[in-house]
């Protein structure tokens, strides 16, 4: 007996294949999620503008790259400012734009002058996150060098900055102020 649906069935399955190729989409969540996904050169523009204001605060820049409402979670700066760690307590260094804009005005009006270099990153549709290494001179001319990542959480609308979690190494930082001394081979101690 001849399947008369045979041809039917077939000719759907031809259709039905070529409709599923995908195609390129630069929102493949639809406006359900994000309003659109970082491209490339958004998301390095917004982490150069991020870099610039731990070198240059400009207010302008700051609101045109993080929300008002914007947060910096830090366990590293809390660790050196001698507060309970934000991780554990849930209260960010910055707790808003103002804030911050105040905090890095008064940082940079110490005098240490410097630059970061980005070793790596990597970006979605709300996130971009990177290794990066601060290099720069105290206003007493002492060398200052510590490397730390970054991981900036964006708003899915705006793509600006609201939540930051910053990392350092502090070790590498309070070594090169003189604060820290380590042993040539602190590995092999037999001290312990």
């Amino acid at each position: 007996m001849k399947n008369i649906f045979a041809p039917f069935i077939i000719g759907l399955s031809i259709i039905g294949s070529v409709l599923a190729i995908p195609s390129p989409d630069p929102n493949p969540w639809g406006n359900r999620h994000y309003d659109r996904c970082l491209d490339e050169r958004e998301a390095n523009d917004i982490l150069n503008r991020w870099i610039s204001l731990f070198v240059n605060m400009d207010s302008t820049v700051a609101s045109q790259t993080v929300t008002e409402n914007f947060q910096l979670f830090s366990d590293s700066i809390d660790y050196l400012a001698g507060r309970q760690p934000g991780s554990i307590t849930g209260i960010p260094v910055y707790a808003n734009i103002s804030a911050f804009i105040a905090g890095q005005e008064a940082d940079q009006a110490s005098g240490t002058k410097g630059g970061f270099a980005v070793r790596s990153w990597f970006y979605g549709c709300t996130g971009i996150s990177f290794v990066w290494r601060y290099d720069g001179t105290t206003a007493t001319g002492n060398h200052v060098g510590f490397a730390g990542i970054d991981h900036l959480l964006l708003d899915r609308h705006s793509h600006l900055i609201y939540r930051a979690y910053t990392e350092e190494n502090n070790g590498e930082l309070l070594y090169d102020l003189g604060y820290v001394v380590c042993p040539l081979n602190a590995t092999n101690s037999t001290s312990r």
